[in-house]
């Protein structure tokens, strides 16, 4: 384990899955979701974090080394009368599915039915494999790998300093 992560065990929480980071991105373009999925497994291949998994008990971490495909998730809430409260109470819902054990780490939502017509996405990733500085980074590599797949493009993302896998 890294540091911070004998840390995290250290604490004996009462429910060690539900500690985890959300972004909530207001969409202002119409998305391709063949291609999003596309440029996650880019994303999830690249970066070996996604398929880190944790035992509780003995406090110790290892790697999936096969691939999942990554589920996006689609909500619609458009018949939700108070479409704030309806989406904080399902945003409440996913953080706490997160599995370190048998996984996913993250779970992706897109969701459809906001007042201003704006479709979001959810991005809800366990912090043993997130922090504010690695959001950065997979948002930019995100980025880049959604870009080159839309214009039909090689994907080629910056490498990584280090990573889960070489710890």
């Amino acid at each position: 384990l890294l540091p911070i992560q004998h840390w995290f065990f250290e604490q004996r929480l009462t429910n060690f899955h539900h500690f985890n980071q959300d972004q909530l991105l207001s969409l202002s373009v119409e998305i391709n979701l063949d291609v999003l999925r596309k440029a996650l497994i880019d994303i999830f291949t690249h970066h070996d974090a996604f398929r880190m998994r944790y035992s509780i008990q003995n406090c110790k971490q290892w790697y999936q080394s096969d691939q999942v495909e990554p589920v996006i998730e689609i909500e619609d809430f458009t018949k939700e009368i108070n479409f704030e409260n309806a989406l904080e109470e399902y945003v409440n819902t996913c953080q706490a599915s997160l599995n370190i054990e048998s996984g996913p780490l993250y779970r992706i939502v897109l969701i459809q039915g906001a007042p201003d017509q704006k479709m979001r996405l959810l991005i809800i990733i366990h912090h043993l494999i997130v922090d504010g500085v690695s959001w950065r980074i997979l948002f930019n590599d995100l980025t880049i790998a959604y870009d080159a797949r839309i214009r039909g493009e090689t994907v080629y993302l910056p490498p990584e300093n280090s990573s889960y896998k070489d710890w």
